[in-house]
Order: structure tokens, then C-alpha cells, then sequence
């Protein structure tokens, strides 16, 4: 509708704002909307988002968890609701949030990755490594997860492992910086 076109091109510029590293922008952006709607999803998306960007972690979560409500299948409020946790340090959070993340897409690679490191943190490195493994194996052609497990396995100290992993890698990208400084 008409009036709606104002919030809409408030919130693309917010968006645009956040992509172009601005998050102050994008915050004062997402705030304005949320004041005259609460209700708006992508608004509280913004928000989070951009308190994320500035370190602003537990309004972060605050947000996310405003959007879960509106959006309860977002896997990515999860996983960015973990990030703000473990940024306040407290694993077990970001572990449970990533666990939900990955509940709702079995594909999330970036919960996937982080719950796995997070597992290694907490002295559940065998875990971690399987549960990347079994993405992988779901996932074949990820070089991202490819990369994840490589840099799990050499962080555990199973460098021939690590090594194998690391030269799948560059079998598809000779030339990826990442797989050839871990190996």
C-alpha cells in the first residue's frame, strides 16, 4: 500500500546502511520504524543486526528474540542469537541457539561451523569434528565446511587429518588462500 512505501524505503536505506558498514545508520533507521511498528519483522531483523555489527550484544539478542517471536522458523536468529552470546561469553547459550538454528535448517553451515568450534572449546572436540564430517558428507561440494573441518582437525592436533582435508580443498580451488595457509 501507499503508506507504506516511506517505512519500505526506510528500512532498504537502513539495510543499505548496514551492507555498506554504517550500523549506526541502520540501528537509528530500525529504531524509527520499530517505535511506529512494533510488529515489523524486518525492522527487528535490522535492528539486531546492526546492534550486532556495533557490539551492542545483548540488545542484539533482544531483538532477535522479538523477531523469533513474529518469525519462530528463522534458523538465522538463532545462530545470530548465539553469536551474541558467545560474544558475552557464555557458551552454553550460543551452543543451545545453535542447536535450534541447526533444528530448523540442517543445512546452516555457519551454525554448523560455530557449533562445532564451540564443542571443541568445550572439550567436545570429537564431536565437533563428527558433526562436521556428517554435514560434509550431506554436503559434499561446501568448501566452507571443507575448510571448518580442516582448520577443527588441525586446531585438535590430527594434522594428517587435517592435511587430507585441506587438499580436498584445493583439489576444487588450487589457489584458496585459507586451505593453503592451513596446510
Amino acid at each position: 500500500p501507499k503508506n507504506m512505501v516511506a517505512t519500505f524505503e526506510q528500512l532498504l536505506e537502513g539495510n543499505r546502511a548496514l551492507a555498506g558498514g554504517r550500523p549506526d545508520v541502520a540501528a537509528r533507521a530500525a529504531a524509527d520504524v520499530v517505535r511506529k511498528e512494533p510488529g515489523n519483522a524486518f525492522a527487528l531483523l535490522l535492528k539486531g543486526r546492526a546492534a550486532l555489527a556495533q557490539g551492542k550484544n545483548r540488545e542484539a539478542m533482544a531483538a532477535f528474540k522479538a523477531y523469533l517471536t513474529l518469525v519462530p522458523r528463522s534458523a538465522d536468529a538463532h545462530h545470530w542469537i548465539a553469536l551474541a552470546a558467545l560474544r558475552l561469553g557464555d557458551r552454553a547459550r550460543a551452543l543451545a541457539e545453535e542447536e535450534a538454528a541447526i533444528a530448523l535448517d540442517p543445512r546452516h553451515a555457519s551454525a554448523i561451523a560455530l557449533r562445532a568450534g564451540l564443542l571443541f572449546s568445550m572439550g567436545r572436540a570429537d564431536e565437533g569434528v563428527a558433526a562436521l564430517r556428517e554435514a560434509l558428507r550431506q554436503d559434499p561440494a561446501s568448501q566452507t565446511l571443507g575448510l571448518d573441518l580442516a582448520d577443527l582437525l588441525a586446531d585438535a592436533k590430527r594434522f594428517p587429518e587435517a592435511e587430507t582435508e585441506y587438499r580436498r580443498v584445493l583439489e576444487r580451488r588450487p589457489g584458496d588462500g585459507r586451505a593453503l595457509t592451513g596446510l
